[in-house]
């Protein structure tokens, strides 16, 4: 089981430098959504790395009973199967332990890698949750409030509970929460132009259910945390993801409402540690995005 696993990370490697590759090259010839959605099929890859191996190599049966037995002609039957068993027995295990040795020492140390790695992101969200709670509020201003649900019904989520908070810390605006999504505001004057692009980006990270293609993310570098290449996909699917939804957004727009969009994100960046969780969306991707 955990040489499929390792199989199949370093062929997945391959594919997603493959990817990334012709993402370089071909990126700008076909919509952002596309490059977003062909991540897909590389998390789908690298998610089931356990497939049936009927052949497998390393598969090695122990001595077969009949090679390893030097009948006695004077013995009688029971004087014979004994010592078939004793001739047998001690083949059997010393197969048997040149097989489990190894296989169960890496996996051993890939499971603790996968628990500590898992556990430090779990950790890590709820952390960030408690946070939330203790130094962000529910918006009461009454425009904001009604510049929302117009941008819920413009997006065909009206019907949705989803809250709208403002946060004490540097963040960017992002969407949290699977079963009570709330839309993280900075605790700072933003123009009303500009706060209606922004309420809408999460709106549809939230209507295209991208906070589950995070989770998606996390579990898959979980799995494959000994691998740098998935560290190096994630930022990518990250990067894309955002750049797919600004595409979302855009799509339509005239240059005046592009330029508008552009001054949101760079008022933004000016914030240089900017807190987030890999289970959230965020605005923008970093100042090098």
């Amino acid at each position: 089981m955990i040489y499929a696993l390792i199989e199949t990370s370093l062929t997945m490697s391959l594919i997603i430098a493959l990817v990334l590759v012709f993402h370089h090259f071909f990126g700008d010839k076909y919509a952002a959504k596309w490059r977003y959605y062909i991540w897909f099929a590389v998390l789908i890859g690298l998610l089931l790395p356990f497939r049936p191996d009927f052949e497998h190599p390393l598969a090695i049966k122990a001595p077969v009973a009949s090679e390893s037995v030097i009948p006695a002609p004077t013995a009688d039957v029971s004087d014979g199967m004994s010592k078939e068993i004793v001739a047998t027995t001690p083949n059997q295990e010393i197969a048997t332990s040149d097989f489990w040795s190894v296989p169960l020492i890496i996996f051993s140390i890939w499971l603790a890698g996968f628990i500590i790695f898992l556990a430090y992101n779990v950790w890590k969200h709820y952390r960030f949750l408690h946070m939330i709670r203790r130094w962000s509020d529910p918006v009461t201003d009454k425009a904001i409030l009604t510049l929302f649900e117009k941008e819920k019904e413009t997006m065909g989520v009206a019907s949705k509970r989803i809250a709208i908070h403002m946060c004490a810390f540097e963040i960017s605006p992002m969407l949290i929460g699977f079963r009570k999504p709330i839309v993280l505001l900075p605790n700072k004057p933003i123009d009303e132009e500009e706060l209606a692009l922004i309420l809408r980006h999460e709106l549809v990270h939230y209507k295209r259910k991208d906070l589950w293609v995070n989770t998606l993310l996390l579990l898959v570098t979980a799995i494959h945390w000994f691998n740098p290449a998935v560290y190096v996909m994630g930022k990518a699917v990250q990067n894309d993801c955002e750049e797919s939804c600004d595409e979302a957004l855009l799509q339509g727009a005239d240059i005046e409402k592009r330029r508008r969009y552009g001054e949101a994100i760079i008022g933004l960046i000016r914030n240089k540690d900017v807190r987030r969780t890999a289970l959230s969306t965020n605005f923008y991707g970093g100042k090098r995005t």
